[in-house]
């Protein structure tokens, strides 16, 4: 019988309850599963009521990690060793990993693949669905813009969907109206600047600690209003989870900087998550990016950007590495910036090809993302457009 492992300490609670416990119930269905998770702590693990309504199901073995070490689960387990030899103990033909550690997971046996948020903004093909659409990816799986060798009408195929969707987003742009609204945040038309969306400052983000920058928020944003001074203010925006749990700390020290080189935008009021920062990244100068999904925004409408992280970014998007070279760049009148039209075929290719929801995934498909990660034959209907590329 097949066997399928998920590894999940790094997982959070909405997380488990909207993307886990969906694949769960469709692999028990036609495999053995097993499931190794650790109690909940600092928001991720889990408890009784994530596991309650799985109860029912056969072939489901769970390993619930609850000794004195499971917090280390979260950054690198305290004994990898042990965890490697029960794993290859349990012998998973497939692994599905919801983990900041990325290097214990990949001495697992079976096929190895991390399970990440698919969502990328703006919000072209219709409505998000509750949850969000995840991908299957490898560990680079904070890596941006990457598409495989395509046919000629493949490209053609995608472009059309990702062209089509795209006028008609833009075409609901009032630059009048939203000049009004930049004005009001002290940002007034003329006037350049910077945007700069933070990620996560919860205690739960254990990708931003494995992966993150190695400066803290505030610090960084020292750093980056010191390299662009009075030419490029920054218009900060806080991730909308923080916004909703009230974090401070980090954020309190970057609202009591110099208000002519950061400004913190209030985000109140906004229609759908995100709204602001779009608004933002469309009036803008440029845009700087960690980790940040905020990166699909600016390629989109061809900003220059610097990003700060280690994962690789795709040519076309023409990133910067060094906040200095960025500043510089801005300053010449003559930065480098991601091809917008790039961009579309990246967005189209993700959501074809990449983004799925796993309530409306079966195991088949779900296996098939790790055993054929490119396939045109799972694109029709994605982008609108019935008709298929050969």
């Amino acid at each position: 019988m097949l066997r399928i492992l998920f590894y999940l300490p790094a997982v959070t609670l909405s997380w488990f309850d909207d993307a886990i416990a969906p694949l769960i119930r469709v692999s028990a269905a036609q495999a053995e599963v097993h499931v190794i998770v650790p109690v909940l702590w600092r928001g991720t693990g889990v408890t009784e009521a994530q596991l309650a309504p799985l109860a029912d199901l056969p072939n489901v073995n769970w390993h619930i990690l609850s000794g004195d070490d499971h917090p280390t689960y979260r950054i690198s387990p305290g004994s990898v060793d042990e965890l490697v030899a029960f794993v290859r103990q349990i012998d998973p033909d497939y692994v599905f990993c919801r983990s900041a550690d990325v290097v214990t997971p990949q001495r697992f046996s079976g096929k190895v693949t991390f399970l990440m948020e698919g969502e990328f903004a703006p919000t072209l093909f219709g409505p998000v669905p509750k949850g969000g659409r995840i991908v299957v990816s490898g560990p680079d799986y904070f890596a941006f813009g990457s598409v495989p060798p395509l046919t000629d009408d493949q490209r053609s195929w995608l472009r059309d969907g990702a062209d089509t969707a795209w006028s008609a987003f833009t075409s609901g742009f009032d630059a009048e109206a939203e000049h009004g609204r930049l004005a009001a945040q002290g940002l007034p038309p003329g006037r350049p600047f910077v945007v700069f969306p933070l990620q996560y400052q919860g205690e739960n983000n254990f990708f931003g600690r494995v992966h993150g920058n190695s400066l803290p928020a505030d610090e960084q944003v020292a750093h980056l209003a010191a390299v662009l001074g009075d030419d490029y203010p920054l218009a900060i925006t806080v991730h909308p989870m923080d916004v909703r749990q009230g974090t401070e700390a980090a954020i309190a020290r970057i609202r009591a900087m110099d208000p002519r080189r950061v400004r913190i935008v209030d985000s109140s009021g906004e229609r759908h998550r995100g709204e602001t920062t779009e608004l933002l990244i469309r009036h803008c100068a440029g845009l700087v990016v960690e980790e940040s999904k905020s990166i699909s925004i600016g390629a989109l409408h061809g900003k220059p950007i610097l990003r700060i992280a280690r994962f690789e970014t795709a040519e076309w998007v023409n990133a910067y590495r060094e906040a200095a070279k960025f500043g510089d760049a801005l300053r010449s009148g003559d930065a480098a910036a991601a091809d917008p039209a790039e961009a579309r075929l990246w967005y189209a290719y993700h959501y074809a090809n990449n983004a799925f929801t796993p309530a409306e995934t079966g195991l088949d498909g779900l296996l098939a993302r790790v055993d054929r990660p490119h396939d045109p034959s799972r694109w029709p209907g994605h982008l609108g457009i019935p008709a298929m590329p050969r």
